[in-house]
């Protein structure tokens, strides 16, 4: 059965979801679960981390904690903020009547709530808020911090660039990432001798980040095919603020468990050869050349755990699935790092 999702104009009437604008009621509502939960059925556990904001559509639920006991019951109507919104569960809270409620994973409505501010307030910043939007639309900002969300605010600057002009060359270090505000961006690559073209960038394109994750230098060139403006973010402002809280790090046993319990997929972004070599037995290939345009195929609902050859790769491939919205984890050490009986 598909995931029911709630309309904007639902969000609007609960808190602090009202202080939104339409743009970010419509951003939440595809991300919310609405949930019809019978009676006798626990919503949440005393001691959990959900990351979930709850909230109470329809019916009655029972609240209960280790230290007070049985504490009053709540209905529906007695309030319009998510039910006791703490981290981890302070309470137990079990539907007494068969319920409707509302889920909303905490970082991304907080992400909301602090881009909000920050628009409100753009005439402090940079005295236009069309570059703002132009940043959100590159990156999913559900990983990160509400603080780092606001400094992005004061660090991206406003770049004014011209037809054919060339923004990055292949082969060079990496020294800033780029969103295009306006224009289009032609992204080309050497490929046996011949370069060509392999992507256009149109508003809200980014580009510039693999270098800049891996160390490595640019894999590509991109040059400007109308005139435009970018919005640019340096390398040290990049690794402070995006690439550190986007990467998560796991170990192999981690991983492996994860992948024994259903929960993820392992990810080898090497090249094709390397994989047909030798790979983790069920893994996907999808080589980090062609990530960008193979993103539409992969699954949403489950997690990625990325790995290469030392990590190096992979960690780019993280960081790029992970500005669009995927759950996805960087396996230590790389490839290097598995244990031998599981390649195959």
């Amino acid at each position: 059965m598909p995931e029911r999702r709630p309309d904007p104009e639902l969000l609007a009437t609960l808190e602090p979801l009202s202080a939104l604008n339409r743009a970010r009621l419509e951003e939440l509502a595809a991300l919310g679960r609405l949930e019809h939960v019978p009676a006798g059925m626990p919503l949440f556990r005393e001691g959990e981390r959900d990351n979930e904001a709850v909230y109470l559509l329809r019916g009655r639920v029972a609240i209960h904690s280790t230290r007070y006991g049985t504490l009053p019951s709540l209905d529906a109507g007695d309030t319009r903020h998510p039910l006791a919104d703490r981290q981890p569960r302070q309470v137990t809270a079990a539907t007494e009547n068969d319920c409707e409620v509302l889920r909303l994973d905490s970082d991304a409505l907080e992400a909301a709530l602090v881009w909000e501010a920050i628009a409100n307030n753009t005439h402090e910043i940079s005295g236009n808020a069309a570059w703002m939007s132009r940043l959100k639309q590159a990156l999913t900002f559900r990983g990160l911090p509400p603080a780092n969300i606001a400094a992005l605010a004061t660090r991206v600057a406003r770049v004014p660039v011209l037809a054919n002009q060339t923004i990055l060359e292949e082969g060079a270090e990496g020294d800033y990432y780029y969103v295009v505000e306006e224009g289009i961006a032609a992204v080309w690559r050497r490929e046996g001798g011949a370069t060509r073209a392999v992507a256009e960038l149109g508003p809200g394109g980014a580009f510039g980040e693999e270098a800049l994750v891996s160390g490595a230098q640019r894999n590509a060139s991109v040059v400007m095919k109308t005139t435009g403006t970018l919005l640019r973010l340096a390398k040290r402002d990049f690794i402070a603020l995006l690439r550190a809280p986007l990467l998560r790090w796991v170990r192999y046993d981690e991983a492996a468990a994860k992948v024994a319990a259903g929960e993820a997929v392992w990810l080898d972004v090497r090249h094709e050869i390397e994989y047909r070599h030798v790979h983790v037995p069920g893994a996907r290939s999808c080589p980090l050349p062609v990530l960008r345009s193979a993103t539409g195929t992969l699954d949403r609902g489950i997690e990625y755990i990325c790995y290469c050859k030392t990590g190096r790769r992979s960690s780019a491939a993280a960081f790029l699935l992970a500005e669009r919205g995927f759950r996805v984890a960087v396996l230590q050490g790389g490839f290097e790092a598995l244990p031998d009986h599981e390649l195959g």
